[in-house]
């Protein structure tokens, strides 16, 4: 999967890191990347120039876009710190819309798990209901094994366990459903805003695609 940044490159800390397993997962053979990063450990000791301060809040706007008859996806997410906006999106083959909503949280959180923070709120607005459900539902996804009600595999089950595990280690992390592209305040532009980059995307993606044939 290809993902870029339009961000200024900001220097990564060395930092603690916390890898912890959840309940239900001991049984599963999933291969997690990195350890991830567990707010709680990291030292405040910074100054400006250095990363954000501890009372800073971070908001994330995240969408997916997939075109089903080639499975071209893309994603997008513009995360709002330190009065910067910054734009990152990804993109894949042979993937689906729901794939790529799930894609777009877990990249934009592991952006913030590099940049030199403290203790911070995020909120993270997405108008997924699968994604914004993950959090009522990881309880009985887990003990279920992560299992559909039918008993088969859930799907992208290797990204909601991501999810379950940045719910588990940054208690700041906050998901905020809200209304599908509707243009109420600002906040709501971002949202279309990268709704509409995902889609640009997966059409430049599929017209490069019909050329081949």
């Amino acid at each position: 999967m290809e993902c870029e940044s339009t961000c200024t490159k900001i220097p990564i800390a060395k930092r603690k890191c916390l890898n912890r397993e959840l309940p239900g997962l001991n049984r599963l053979n999933f291969r997690m990347g990195e350890p991830l990063l567990n707010y709680s450990s990291l030292s405040l000791n910074m100054s400006r120039s250095e990363g954000l301060q501890g009372d800073e809040t971070i908001e994330v706007f995240t969408d997916g876009s997939c075109h089903p008859g080639s499975g071209e996806g893309a994603w997008a997410a513009i995360v709002l710190e330190a009065g910067k906006k910054v734009f990152l999106s990804g993109k894949d083959s042979g993937t689906t819309h729901q794939r790529m909503e799930l894609t777009a949280a877990v990249e934009a959180v592991k952006y913030i798990q590099r940049l030199t923070i403290g203790y911070l709120k995020i909120f993270l607005y997405t108008d997924s209901q699968y994604l914004a459900g993950l959090v009522r539902r990881k309880n009985n996804l887990l003990l279920a094994g992560l299992k559909t009600k039918k008993k088969e595999p859930l799907p992208n089950a290797d990204l909601v366990v991501q999810i379950f595990q940045f719910l588990e280690t940054c208690s700041n992390l906050r998901i905020v459903k809200i209304p599908s592209h509707q243009k109420q305040n600002g906040k709501l532009d971002y949202n279309r805003e990268v709704d509409k980059y995902s889609r640009k995307i997966v059409r430049e993606s599929v017209s490069i695609l019909n050329a081949k044939v």
